[in-house]
């Protein structure tokens, strides 16, 4: 059996998927493909992921379980991990790098903000540095939600990097949307597009440093970062 192969049994409303030998980011985009096609064809309210032959397992792989989990949760099921190895359980435990894909809907944006929280929980931040990365997360995903697709349909991907060294934390956000035409314009603090003036962009403020990468007509990344205990 090749190292890539996945399989899967299902039992009544579980879905049991046996990880291949080597997981990474080309076989999970069929994991996520396959799992989608059982899920809409089968009244599944439980996943059980089984890592009993996985040796390797890049970022993708965390980021097919929290997705996965995002889903689930979303109608009441559950997803859990069986049978993982020691250093496959570190890997969940220790990644410092993770990789997430969301749809642009506004209520993805809570999501986002509890993987942020988790995933920087690993560099002990004091309540007050969580919620600051919390915020930030918020305004940039919302951002890409509302002005980014103008609430239309499109996929935004967050990446987060845990520096242990010089305790940090680095954040990513990209669409491929409408992007901005003037980046130094909708930096300033009070600034926003918004009519409804609910919004005012102050969220970013509470990094430590941010860019912003645009180009009009082809998308954006906002590049945050937050130093832990300074």
């Amino acid at each position: 059996m090749d190292a890539g192969t996945i399989t899967y049994e299902a039992y009544e409303d579980t879905l049991i998927i046996h990880m291949p030998k080597e997981l990474d980011h080309h076989n999970c985009r069929k994991l996520k493909t396959d799992t989608d096609l059982m899920l809409e064809e089968n009244c599944v309210r439980r996943i059980i992921f089984d890592f009993e032959k996985t040796e390797f397992m890049d970022s993708s792989g965390i980021g097919v379980l929290l997705n996965r989990y995002k889903e689930m949760k979303a109608s009441r099921g559950s997803v859990c991990y069986c049978r993982a190895s020691r250093r496959v359980r570190r890997l969940m435990e220790l990644s410092e790098h993770i990789r997430l894909e969301i749809e642009s809907r506004s209520s993805n944006e809570e999501f986002a903000r509890v993987v942020a929280a988790v995933f920087m929980s690993r560099l002990d931040p004091t309540l007050e540095e969580m919620d600051d990365v919390k915020t930030a997360v918020s305004e940039a995903v919302t951002n890409e939600v509302i002005h980014g697709y103008r609430e239309k349909c499109g996929t935004v991907v967050m990446e987060l990097t845990a520096d242990r060294t010089e305790r940090s934390l680095t954040v990513e956000v990209t669409d491929q949307g409408t992007g901005i035409e003037d980046i130094k314009k909708a930096m300033e603090p009070m600034y926003t597009t918004d009519r409804s003036g609910e919004r005012s962009g102050m969220g970013f403020a509470f990094m430590d440093e941010i860019t912003v990468e645009s180009e009009a007509g082809c998308g954006t990344k906002v590049t945050m970062k937050k130093y832990i205990g300074r």
